[in-house]
């Protein structure tokens, strides 16, 4: 990952650990802006201004790395569930005191962003109030440059 922050302070309170060790950490420099790391290596980073937060369509921010899923999601989610291509899940409470974190770990096979899933947040009557779709992508493909 580039981009860990610089310079500027950790805010004062404002590191969390989630399930799986994973720590969330917010700095105040550059644009409020939170870092995920496990083991002191950082693995996802996200601005958490609220223009920013606000703005993403499905109601989310998703990062996906070995097995553990985590991200924030927009006001009034209470809980947020991974729904695989086959139709299993994995759910997560939404921790409201960092602009509503989430994380977990999954144990599904296969690498999700190839087969496709969707992120959906739930509110504390367990009604669904937004839905996130990610498509299956198609693998990258490596090609020479003509000589």
């Amino acid at each position: 990952m580039t981009g860990r922050p610089k310079s500027g302070p950790v805010l004062p309170g404002l590191e969390l650990l989630l399930p799986d060790n994973l720590v969330a950490n917010l700095f105040a420099v550059p644009d409020r802006t939170l870092v995920w790391s496990v083991g002191g290596k950082d693995v996802g980073m996200a601005l958490v201004r609220e223009q920013d937060v606000e703005s993403h369509a499905g109601g989310t921010q998703f990062i996906e790395r070995d097995r553990r899923w985590f991200g924030l999601a927009r006001p009034g989610t209470a809980k947020v569930e991974l729904v695989f291509a086959d139709g299993t899940s994995t759910t997560s409470p939404a921790v409201n005191d960092i602009c509503r974190l989430f994380a977990g770990s999954h144990q599904h096979d296969g690498d999700i962003c190839l087969e496709g899933f969707q992120v959906v947040g739930y509110d504390v009557s367990v009604r669904e109030i937004w839905r996130d779709p990610h498509p299956a992508q198609k693998p990258l493909t490596v090609t020479t440059a003509p000589s």
